[in-house]
């Protein structure tokens, strides 16, 4: 029987906060690096006192929101929810209220360090007050192999172009919403068509001017975005 040996060893009864930072900074650096917007933000639900943006993340949950009536004071925040997407990506709703009718607002959206460009809207007037409406309405935007573009030359030359050119720059104030009568993609349960063929091509829109979007046949009640 071989004797047994006892072994001892001396810990440290510290370790020094400048190391537990380091190894901190280490572990969660990738993470963050990593994190990004995959869906720029969006309108929906816009109402006279209220609006819905929305936008997807690769990670975290934080769905924030800040706003105010000038880009160089969004002093004002709200604070949504989430719902999981593919993966570790998440889908954040926040409800921005307390709004003026007929009023332009400027908004940016915050995940982490996922921080969007600055955007407005435009609430929309009380119904009492009779002002005549321009909107949108588009379909069947799902990507056409021989011609996989053609979403994005609608909304920058057939949409964009002419509202600017015959009346004003602002999108805001020139649409107040977009109808989009299904068949958004070519097959819904395809995630990345949702980003590739949907969203980004029209991201110069749907960030200024609500969207209201109905399911088609393409779409496979998809559960994504809906």
């Amino acid at each position: 029987m071989v004797p047994s040996t006892k072994l001892s060893f001396t810990y440290p009864h510290q370790i020094p906060a400048f190391i537990l930072g380091f190894l901190f900074l280490c572990l969660t650096l990738p993470t963050l690096s990593a994190q990004q917007i995959v869906v720029q933000p969006y309108l929906q639900n816009a109402e006279p006192t209220s609006i819905i943006i929305s936008w997807e993340t690769d990670s975290l949950n934080e769905s924030i929101v800040e706003w105010g009536t000038s880009n160089q004071s969004l002093n004002q925040l709200a604070i949504g929810t989430f719902v999981p997407s593919q993966g570790s990506a998440r889908i954040h709703h926040t409800l921005v209220d307390s709004l003026q009718p007929g009023t332009l607002y400027f908004y940016r959206t915050k995940t982490g360090i996922a921080v969007s460009d600055t955007f407005h809207f435009r609430t929309p007037p009380l119904p009492a007050s009779e002002i005549s409406t321009r909107f949108v309405a588009a379909s069947d935007m799902q990507i056409d192999n021989s011609n996989p573009t053609k979403w994005n030359d609608i909304v920058q030359n057939g949409i964009i172009d002419y509202v600017q050119s015959n009346f004003g720059s602002n999108l805001s104030d020139e649409i107040a919403f977009m109808l989009l009568p299904g068949d958004l993609v070519a097959h819904g349960p395809t995630y990345s068509q949702w980003q590739n063929d949907f969203f980004n091509p029209a991201h110069p829109l749907y960030a200024y001017v609500p969207v209201y979007p109905v399911l088609g046949n393409h779409e496979v009640n998809s559960p994504f975005y809906f």
